[in-house]
Order: C-alpha cells, then sequence, then structure tokens
C-alpha cells in the first residue's frame, strides 16, 4: 500500500496518473523517476502534480527524484543506493520511534499490525495499527486493562469512551507524523491531547473526481489505477475489497 499518493504527468502528456510514492518529501512540481511496472519495469521521467494521502496500491512507483538519478543516452541510471523510501511514509516509520522512544511494542489480534501501550502519570495510552488507519485508545488510571495474560494487546469500546479511529486515505494531514507528536506529548505527560482525539480520514478512498464518475457510470477509474483487470476484486486492507465498476464489498 501507499498511504502517499503522487499523481504524475509522463513527458510532452496531459493526462496524470496516479502511482506509489514512498517518499514523505516529494512534492508538487517536482520532477521523478517513475518505475513503470505496467510497462515491464521500465524507467520514465516525470513531474509531479500533487500528492495526495489516498493509501492505495497502484502499480508503477516513484523510484527517485530526477535531481537524484543520471540521465545520459543510454538511458536513466539510478543512485546507489537509491532513495525509494523515505521519511513518514508507512506505518514502519512510526515503530521505529516508538520503540526507540521506549514504547512497549505487543502482539495483537488479526484485526491490527501491530500495537504499542504507554503509561503516565494519569493514563495508559494503547495505539493500534490497522491496514488502513490508526487507532488510538486513553483509559484512565495507571493500569492497563487491555493487556492480555500472554502480553498481548486487546481492543475493546468497553475499556475506555476516549476512544479514536483515524482513517489514512483522505487524511489531508500525514498521519503517521502526527500520531508520533501524540505519542511523543502523551509520553511527556502534557495532558494536551484533545486534538489528536478527533477522527481524520475517511473509508472511501475514492477521490472526488472518482466519485462523480462512478455517480455518473462513466468510469473504472480507481479499479484500474490499483491494478485491477479482468473482472478480480483487488483487496484494499481492513476487510475492503474493490471490483469493477469501482464496486465495494466487505472481505
Amino acid at each position: 500500500m501507499s498511504y502517499i499518493v503522487a499523481f504524475v504527468v509522463y513527458q510532452n502528456g496531459k493526462q496524470a496518473y496516479p502511482i506509489n510514492c514512498w517518499r514523505a518529501d516529494v512534492k508538487a512540481g517536482d520532477a521523478v523517476v517513475v518505475r513503470q511496472e505496467t510497462k515491464g519495469g521500465v524507467l520514465k521521467w516525470a513531474r509531479v502534480v500533487r500528492t495526495e494521502f489516498l493509501n492505495w496500491k497502484c502499480k508503477n512507483y516513484i523510484e527517485c527524484l530526477a535531481s537524484e538519478a543520471t540521465f545520459d543516452s543510454l538511458g536513466i541510471k539510478l543512485p546507489v543506493p537509491t532513495p525509494t523510501v523515505f521519511g513518514a511514509c508507512r506505518a514502519a516509520f512510526v515503530w521505529e520511534h516508538l520503540k526507540a522512544t521506549g514504547w512497549r511494542r505487543h502482539h495483537v489480534g488479526r484485526n491490527y499490525k501491530g500495537a504499542f501501550s504507554w503509561g503516565n502519570r494519569s493514563e495508559v495510552a494503547n495505539i493500534f495499527f490497522r491496514t488502513n488507519g490508526v487507532d488510538i485508545q486513553l483509559i484512565e488510571g495507571t493500569n492497563n486493562p487491555a493487556l492480555t495474560p500472554d502480553g498481548g494487546l486487546s481492543f475493546s469500546l468497553d475499556l475506555s469512551p476516549r476512544t479514536v479511529r483515524h482513517t489514512l486515505s483522505h487524511s489531508e494531514i500525514n498521519l503517521f507524523e502526527w500520531v508520533i507528536e501524540f505519542a511523543d506529548a502523551f509520553k511527556a505527560d502534557s495532558g494536551l491531547y484533545d486534538r489528536f482525539m478527533k477522527p481524520v480520514g475517511r473509508s472511501d478512498k475514492r477521490t472526488e473526481e472518482l466519485r462523480q464518475k462512478a455517480q455518473e457510470g462513466r468510469s473504472d477509474g480507481l479499479y484500474e489505477a490499483l491494478g485491477g483487470a479482468g473482472g478480480e476484486s483487488v483487496y484494499l486492507g481492513d476487510g475492503l475489497y474493490l471490483g469493477p465498476g469501482d464496486q465495494w464489498r466487505g472481505g
């Protein structure tokens, strides 16, 4: 999955195509090198029109900035090593920060990819990572009732009314950076957490343009952009599948 999706225009082209972007430093106007897996893995120059937080799984992806590559008569030569992944673009980036700052990692049920906890002087915080988002739970007191006998972490709405579900797609802010900001604030026991407990993002991964086209029955835009073909559904995570005609269904 690519949390950040870059919409790019290829040389002498006008149509903007969505591609995976695993670099948090890429922005509109940047020239990039794209690996076109849909065309046998060839490298192409492209210009970024915009980036959006969508958490799609496109076929093609950004290898590096054009300024980091070499262009000559033989084609495009990538730098070694190639900085394909950079910054807060994956959950692993947050996990490394949490582990480095002392948060305790736990195994968790199949609905989550991972979980962390920390207790300060007055509350316990649990952070659960889903394929398509992050759940944060605050529990009063120094006891963590979500801990299981085997050291795992169990999510339950009954444990605390202070629970929020954030969704990666359409988050409008970098949710991974936001979770790090929350974790640091909670660890410092600052008490200023209200702004982190308001949900961001939405489960519908379609852009407004694709929503409009789907309503008018004009396009399989998102299905095709995510590599759908032959009528087979594309798995989007969190039990969601997308089929031809941009039709959604649960797993």
